[in-house]
């Protein structure tokens, strides 16, 4: 199988996709910058790549989840790194920003405590696009998202 030998590459021609999206993949990826060439490899000229739910490096989720020894994600980004890595692949960056100020789970809670939480789902929502949008406050979010375009 090509996928055995070659983990990062993808089973699509060259230029097969107008768009990409990578949700909660990036951070558990052997090879990023291999990941990123093929992404590249597999878009059309202009072709978007949409990066959602991207560990923030400086998030305090994450960090509490590390030292709770619950963390599940090897691989944390700051706004600038990923920027620069997308960069180095030939992405373009249309739209960066944080996501995810308040948990949207309680890994490790009893699960009645998850059942009340998720009752006020809708409140909690608009708070946290709030929080995640005020400068410096936001930069504690648990992700990063991202629009980008493969440039020609």
């Amino acid at each position: 199988m090509v996928l055995a030998t070659y983990p990062v590459k993808l089973p699509f021609p060259d230029l097969s996709f107008d768009a990409v999206l990578s949700s909660g993949v990036l951070e558990h990826v052997e090879d990023p910058p291999g990941s990123l060439a093929e992404i590249h490899r597999v878009l059309k000229p202009n072709g978007h790549f949409f990066v959602f739910m991207l560990p923030n490096k400086y998030s305090y989720i994450e960090f509490i989840s590390d030292r709770l020894g619950r963390g599940d994600h090897p691989d944390k980004y700051s706004k600038r790194e990923i920027r620069r890595r997308l960069e180095k692949a030939g992405f373009e960056i249309r739209e960066i920003g944080y996501r995810g100020f308040l948990p949207y789970n309680l890994k490790g809670f009893p699960s009645i405590a998850g059942k009340i939480y998720h009752k006020f789902d809708a409140i909690a929502e608009k708070i946290d696009r709030v929080l995640s949008a005020l400068p410096v406050i936001n930069t504690l979010s648990t992700n990063i998202e991202i629009v980008s375009r493969k440039m020609q």
